[in-house]
């Protein structure tokens, strides 16, 4: 009963260790008065989220076994905070597009060319092309596009 009044022990484990179910864990938790386990979860979300607001490059998977919870927690989490964390795979992946992209305008490069290189990436590639105002184009080589070209496609 301390255990659970503490909620500091999921009610899967204390179960394991009682050889009770969850279900009757959580029982015993109303019947005690101690926390719900949605209050538990609730609290844990929530401390989860300060540790993102306070680090937002944080990888969620880390975060994940560092606070011993699953995945959809840090995510739900991610979500209340409203950011999105880029993993440092990503940004490297990032930059390498950006290198190619400038080496494809030089070259004379189409877009296929440049997927080719990055295959399954077709949305970072695009994004990266839309911050460095270079046109995509479905055939034909890339082409470098004006701030005001690029100020009038955003109004569209």
């Amino acid at each position: 009963m301390r255990k659970l009044k503490r909620g500091d022990e999921k009610h899967s484990s204390l179960a394991r260790e009682f050889g009770l179910t969850r279900q009757r864990i959580g029982s015993i938790c109303i019947q005690v008065g101690a926390p719900r386990r949605t209050e538990m979860l609730e609290k844990k979300r929530l401390e989860i989220a300060a540790l993102l607001v306070r680090d937002p490059g944080h990888c969620l998977a880390q975060l994940a076994r560092e606070q011993q919870v699953s995945g959809s927690l840090v995510q739900s989490a991610r979500k209340m905070v409203g950011h999105e964390p880029v993993s440092i795979k990503r940004l490297k992946k990032r930059e390498e597009i950006k290198a190619l992209l400038r080496h494809a305008l030089k070259k004379g490069m189409t877009r296929s060319d440049v997927s080719g290189v990055f295959p399954n990436s077709r949305k970072i590639i695009s994004g990266v092309a839309r911050e460095m105002g270079i046109s995509l184009g479905p055939s034909g080589p890339l082409i470098k596009r004006s701030r005001k070209e690029m100020a009038k496609t955003k109004r569209r």
